[in-house]
């Protein structure tokens, strides 16, 4: 996926974007951020055995995309209130993990 070399590019453009501003969006910024906080969290996974069933697997990344729905995305939810619809994107999540609760095998 990720290689040093990415986590040396971010380390650089953040650096960087420190001292000169004008250098670099915001949202290049945010995305070197995110590559390193993603190598990070990588580093910090144990590998899975290769012989897990199915059910195993879908679970598992049924477990991931649940916790990516639970996690907080500020600029969506700045959109909401922005968009006057935030308590309604609310409702959705709460249907969509109830949803994914449904179909764990």
């Amino acid at each position: 996926m990720y290689s040093k070399e990415d986590k040396k590019y971010a380390k650089k453009i953040i650096k960087v974007a420190k001292k000169h501003p004008e250098f670099y969006t915001a949202a290049d910024v945010r995305f070197a951020k995110m590559i390193k906080k993603r190598i990070k969290f990588m580093k910090d996974q144990n590998s899975i055995d290769d012989k897990e069933t199915y059910n195993e697997k879908w679970n598992r990344a049924l477990d991931l995309f649940t916790e990516s729905v639970h996690k907080p995305d500020n600029e969506l939810r700045s959109c909401a209130h922005n968009q006057k619809c935030y308590n309604e994107l609310m409702s959705v999540r709460d249907q969509v993990v109830t949803y994914l609760k449904t179909i764990r095998k």
